[in-house]
Protein backbone atom coordinates (compact mmCIF):
# COMPACT_ATOMS: atom_id res chain seq x y z
CA UNK A 1 0.00 0.00 0.00
CA UNK A 2 2.80 2.43 0.89
CA UNK A 3 4.44 1.59 -2.40
CA UNK A 4 1.33 2.53 -4.41
CA UNK A 5 1.01 5.86 -2.57
CA UNK A 6 4.67 6.64 -3.28
CA UNK A 7 4.29 5.82 -6.98
CA UNK A 8 1.14 7.98 -7.22
CA UNK A 9 2.90 10.91 -5.51
CA UNK A 10 5.87 10.52 -7.86
CA UNK A 11 3.67 10.56 -10.97
CA UNK A 12 1.75 13.60 -9.71
CA UNK A 13 5.01 15.44 -9.05
CA UNK A 14 6.32 14.71 -12.53
CA UNK A 15 3.05 15.79 -14.13
CA UNK A 16 2.98 19.10 -12.23
CA UNK A 17 6.67 19.77 -12.92
CA UNK A 18 6.22 19.10 -16.62
CA UNK A 19 3.28 21.48 -16.81
CA UNK A 20 5.21 24.21 -14.95
CA UNK A 21 8.27 23.83 -17.16
CA UNK A 22 6.14 23.90 -20.29
CA UNK A 23 4.38 27.09 -19.25
CA UNK A 24 7.64 28.81 -18.29
CA UNK A 25 9.31 27.92 -21.58
CA UNK A 26 6.41 29.32 -23.60
CA UNK A 27 6.47 32.54 -21.56
CA UNK A 28 10.20 33.00 -22.18
CA UNK A 29 9.90 32.18 -25.87
CA UNK A 30 7.12 34.70 -26.40
CA UNK A 31 9.03 37.37 -24.50
CA UNK A 32 5.96 38.42 -22.50
CA UNK A 33 5.90 38.83 -18.73
CA UNK A 34 2.99 37.76 -16.55
CA UNK A 35 1.13 40.71 -15.04
CA UNK A 36 -1.84 41.00 -12.70
CA UNK A 37 -4.87 43.20 -13.40
CA UNK A 38 -3.10 46.35 -12.19
CA UNK A 39 -0.25 45.87 -14.68
CA UNK A 40 2.31 44.90 -12.01
CA UNK A 41 4.42 41.79 -12.57
CA UNK A 42 3.35 38.67 -10.68
CA UNK A 43 5.50 37.94 -7.60
CA UNK A 44 7.37 34.95 -9.08
CA UNK A 45 8.03 36.82 -12.30
CA UNK A 46 9.38 39.85 -10.38
CA UNK A 47 11.96 37.66 -8.65
CA UNK A 48 12.94 36.05 -11.97
CA UNK A 49 13.34 39.47 -13.62
CA UNK A 50 15.50 40.65 -10.70
CA UNK A 51 17.73 37.57 -10.98
CA UNK A 52 18.07 38.08 -14.75
CA UNK A 53 19.12 41.71 -14.21
CA UNK A 54 21.70 40.66 -11.62
CA UNK A 55 23.04 37.98 -13.97
CA UNK A 56 23.33 40.44 -16.87
CA UNK A 57 25.12 42.98 -14.65
CA UNK A 58 27.50 40.27 -13.42
CA UNK A 59 28.14 39.16 -17.00
CA UNK A 60 28.83 42.72 -18.15
CA UNK A 61 31.28 43.16 -15.26
CA UNK A 62 33.32 40.21 -16.50
CA UNK A 63 33.12 41.47 -20.05
CA UNK A 64 34.76 44.73 -19.01
CA UNK A 65 37.40 42.82 -17.05
CA UNK A 66 38.20 40.70 -20.06
CA UNK A 67 38.57 43.81 -22.22
CA UNK A 68 40.87 45.41 -19.65
CA UNK A 69 43.04 42.28 -19.37
CA UNK A 70 43.29 41.93 -23.14
CA UNK A 71 44.38 45.55 -23.46
CA UNK A 72 47.37 44.72 -21.23
CA UNK A 73 48.50 42.06 -23.70
CA UNK A 74 47.30 43.10 -27.16
CA UNK A 75 47.41 40.57 -29.93
CA UNK A 76 50.55 40.84 -32.01
CA UNK A 77 49.87 42.05 -35.51
CA UNK A 78 51.65 39.84 -38.05
CA UNK A 79 54.24 41.53 -40.22
CA UNK A 80 54.09 39.64 -43.49
CA UNK A 81 57.41 41.03 -44.66
CA UNK A 82 59.20 39.40 -41.71
CA UNK A 83 57.46 36.09 -42.33
CA UNK A 84 58.61 35.65 -45.92
CA UNK A 85 61.71 33.70 -46.80
CA UNK A 86 64.37 35.60 -48.73
CA UNK A 87 64.56 34.77 -52.41
CA UNK A 88 66.83 31.99 -53.53
CA UNK A 89 70.06 32.94 -55.22
CA UNK A 90 70.89 32.30 -58.85
CA UNK A 91 74.34 30.85 -59.54
CA UNK A 92 76.38 32.69 -62.18
CA UNK A 93 79.75 30.91 -62.38
CA UNK A 94 81.33 28.46 -62.70
CA UNK A 95 78.72 26.70 -64.83
CA UNK A 96 77.29 23.35 -63.75
CA UNK A 97 79.95 20.65 -64.23
CA UNK A 98 82.12 23.22 -65.96
CA UNK A 99 85.88 22.74 -66.13
CA UNK A 100 88.15 25.23 -64.35
CA UNK A 101 91.89 25.38 -63.85
CA UNK A 102 93.62 24.53 -60.59
CA UNK A 103 94.25 27.39 -58.20
CA UNK A 104 91.94 30.27 -57.33
CA UNK A 105 88.33 29.85 -58.48
CA UNK A 106 85.77 32.63 -58.11
CA UNK A 107 82.32 31.30 -57.12
CA UNK A 108 79.67 33.89 -58.07
CA UNK A 109 75.91 34.25 -57.70
CA UNK A 110 73.36 37.02 -58.25
CA UNK A 111 72.67 39.28 -55.29
CA UNK A 112 69.29 38.87 -53.58
CA UNK A 113 67.31 42.00 -52.76
CA UNK A 114 66.97 42.40 -49.01
CA UNK A 115 69.53 39.73 -48.13
CA UNK A 116 71.89 40.77 -45.36
CA UNK A 117 74.42 37.97 -45.97
CA UNK A 118 74.96 34.58 -47.60
CA UNK A 119 75.85 31.05 -46.48
CA UNK A 120 78.20 29.14 -48.79
CA UNK A 121 79.39 25.56 -48.54
CA UNK A 122 81.92 23.75 -50.72
CA UNK A 123 82.37 19.99 -50.40
CA UNK A 124 84.06 17.08 -52.14
CA UNK A 125 80.89 14.95 -52.05
CA UNK A 126 77.33 15.66 -53.28
CA UNK A 127 75.85 15.13 -49.79
CA UNK A 128 78.03 17.90 -48.30
CA UNK A 129 79.42 15.59 -45.64
CA UNK A 130 83.07 16.44 -46.38
CA UNK A 131 83.01 20.23 -46.25
CA UNK A 132 86.02 22.20 -47.47
CA UNK A 133 84.35 25.61 -46.96
CA UNK A 134 81.49 26.57 -44.64
CA UNK A 135 81.12 30.36 -44.50
CA UNK A 136 77.88 31.63 -42.96
CA UNK A 137 78.14 35.40 -42.95
CA UNK A 138 79.43 36.53 -46.32
CA UNK A 139 78.40 40.05 -47.26
CA UNK A 140 79.48 39.81 -50.92
CA UNK A 141 77.85 37.75 -53.63
CA UNK A 142 81.10 35.96 -54.58
CA UNK A 143 83.71 33.82 -52.87
CA UNK A 144 87.32 33.04 -53.84
CA UNK A 145 88.25 29.40 -53.39
CA UNK A 146 91.55 27.60 -54.01
CA UNK A 147 90.83 24.35 -55.86
CA UNK A 148 93.11 21.33 -56.21
CA UNK A 149 93.57 19.69 -59.61
CA UNK A 150 91.84 16.39 -60.34
CA UNK A 151 88.85 16.97 -58.02
CA UNK A 152 85.14 17.58 -58.50
CA UNK A 153 83.75 20.13 -56.07
CA UNK A 154 80.12 20.59 -55.10
CA UNK A 155 79.01 23.95 -53.81
CA UNK A 156 75.82 25.56 -52.64
CA UNK A 157 74.74 28.97 -51.46
CA UNK A 158 71.72 30.37 -49.57
CA UNK A 159 70.68 33.92 -48.71
CA UNK A 160 70.00 35.24 -45.20
CA UNK A 161 67.69 38.00 -44.14
CA UNK A 162 68.62 38.60 -40.51
CA UNK A 163 65.67 40.84 -39.63
CA UNK A 164 63.09 38.14 -40.40
CA UNK A 165 61.37 35.89 -37.91
CA UNK A 166 63.55 32.94 -36.85
CA UNK A 167 61.98 30.35 -39.12
CA UNK A 168 62.19 32.60 -42.18
CA UNK A 169 65.76 33.92 -42.04
CA UNK A 170 67.36 31.58 -44.59
CA UNK A 171 66.40 30.70 -48.16
CA UNK A 172 66.78 27.25 -49.63
CA UNK A 173 70.23 26.28 -50.88
CA UNK A 174 70.99 26.36 -54.60
CA UNK A 175 73.63 23.80 -55.60
CA UNK A 176 76.10 23.36 -58.39
CA UNK A 177 79.30 21.43 -59.15
CA UNK A 178 82.50 21.99 -61.13
CA UNK A 179 85.57 19.98 -62.18
CA UNK A 180 89.13 21.09 -61.66
CA UNK A 181 91.66 20.09 -64.37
Amino acid sequence: MKFLVAVAAFIATIALTTQTLASNSTDHKSGTDKHDNSGMPVKGELETAKQNNEHNAHKAGHGNLVEKMNSLFPTKMPNHELAARPSTVEIKSPSFLGNVGAGPVKLEWNAVQGATNYHIQVATDPNFKWLVVNEKFLKENSYNFTAEAGHRYFWRVASYKGDNANTFTKSNFVSSAFNVK
